[in-house]
């Protein structure tokens, strides 16, 4: 059976990456399927208030051509 980590160490790890309750979160992916488990996690499981999934994803961003794009390893 798989479950989620305890939430004081799944609340760690996205506090290490800055990720914390105080700011707007919008989780995506590729197509929505593993960002809907980063949503979870964070909306049900922590308590984060502002928190939403952007359910086009990858897929969607990346077909819309009017749509800005950035490459490489610089965010």
């Amino acid at each position: 059976m798989r479950t989620w980590q305890q939430p004081e160490n799944l609340q760690k790890l996205f506090a290490e990456r800055d990720i914390t309750k105080n700011k707007e979160i919008v989780v995506h992916c590729r197509t929505g399927r593993e960002a809907s488990h980063v949503y979870f996690t964070l909306k049900h499981i922590l308590g984060y208030p502002r928190v939403r999934l952007y359910r086009g994803s990858w897929v969607e961003w990346s077909a819309d051509k009017t749509l800005r794009v950035k490459t490489g390893m610089e965010p």
